[in-house]
């Protein structure tokens, strides 16, 4: 198995070459960029992956970090810190952004679906331009 965080990440043929014994090539991961599959290929060894790794919680970073810009919450989480006691004072809040409305423009693929999802949730205006869909694709997503 390849992981991400292993410090070899990349299996060129060199490494495919002292691999005596490989009956498969599994990246743990969405895609095979680190791996030289024409090696593998070669060789006999098959190669494979996991194509929905972390679509779920890329989706959900991407809509924490969404809430935490528009909401303004870096501003209040540093006036807290600054003073524990008052630092959560109304009064010259920094600009927030209401969720509602906003429109954003993402592609639609399995992270781009799982993000129109979430944000919808918050009635956000989801735009997008995906030539890889198709047709129809957003009837399902409303």
């Amino acid at each position: 198995m390849v992981w991400h965080r292993m410090k070899i990440t990349q299996i060129t043929r060199d490494v495919v070459n002292r691999l005596a014994r490989c009956r498969m090539i599994i990246r743990v991961d969405v895609g095979f960029d680190n791996v030289d599959t024409a090696a593998c290929r070669e060789r006999g060894i098959p190669v494979s992956n996991v194509p929905n790794y972390g679509t779920f919680e890329v989706a959900d970073h991407a809509i924490a970090m969404l809430l935490y810009l528009a909401r303004g919450l870096g501003s209040y989480e540093a006036r807290l810190k600054a003073d524990p006691e008052r630092g959560f004072v109304a009064e010259n809040v920094p600009v927030v952004r209401r969720l509602r409305g906003l429109r954003g423009s993402i592609g639609m693929g399995r992270i781009g679906t799982a993000i129109a999802r979430r944000a919808a949730a918050h009635d956000m205006r989801v735009i997008y331009h995906d030539p890889f869909v198709p047709e129809g694709h957003e009837l399902g997503l409303g």
